[in-house]
């Protein structure tokens, strides 16, 4: 039987926490301070100003930044995106960087998507089910919320994201199938299945942990 009817699409990668020292220069001003976030097309440093913050936003900059978790230094162009005064913060746009240091942000990235937790719901309005399946997923080590009726379901998923999202079939038969169109649709980075005789946990999750890490077929 065919898992899914789409792929699954992966969500935008995150930024990683960084530790780490960044130089910037705007042709006016070097300013020295920390690390905080790094992602591949942004990052964030926190420092002293001595001059008014919102006076760089939107200013051209070169960067030189050490990455501790990496022990390497870095290069970048970028422009000042938001200024935080508040935190003593910087946004930084970054527009041109070396391959070397957006290889060494995606090995971080899929290392702490790897460890997260596969976050998983199970819809189904039959308890007995709906308990044993959701207990096969614990014990693999995912987070699992219960949903028994369609308005549950729609109201989890407003808050919460979820790798993979099982909906059992209803009476009418309709309900449980237009709402995993409809959740297929409206989430794509989540993995929509029927709960049928066929679910199987390890299976889904080596799906789940490939898509992570585009390896999935």
């Amino acid at each position: 039987m065919a898992y899914w009817s789409r792929p699954m699409e992966r969500r935008e990668p995150a930024r990683v926490h960084a530790h780490g020292s960044v130089m910037l220069r705007d042709g006016d001003h070097e300013l020295h301070g920390r690390l905080m976030m790094l992602g591949r097309s942004d990052l964030e440093m926190r420092c002293d100003l001595d001059v008014d913050p919102l006076d760089l936003v939107g200013r051209p900059v070169y960067l030189s930044l050490w990455w501790d978790q990496v022990g390497s230094w870095y290069a970048a162009r970028g422009q000042v995106r938001q200024a935080r005064v508040e935190s003593h913060s910087l946004v930084v746009s970054v527009e041109e960087t070396s391959p070397d240091l957006l290889a060494a942000i995606d090995r971080v990235l899929a290392v702490d998507d790897e460890r997260r937790a596969v976050g998983v719901m199970v819809v189904d309005a039959r308890d007995e089910r709906r308990r044993e399946l959701a207990r096969r997923f614990r014990e693999l080590g995912c987070t699992v919320i219960e949903a028994t009726s369609k308005v549950e379901a729609l109201q989890c998923v407003r808050s919460t994201h979820f790798d993979v999202i099982l909906v059992a079939d209803t009476t009418p038969e309709n309900v449980g199938q237009d709402l995993r169109e409809y959740l297929a649709l409206v989430y794509p980075s989540s993995l929509v299945l029927p709960v049928d005789g066929d679910t199987d946990p390890p299976r889904v999750l080596t799906y789940v942990h490939g898509a992570r890490t585009g390896s999935a077929d």
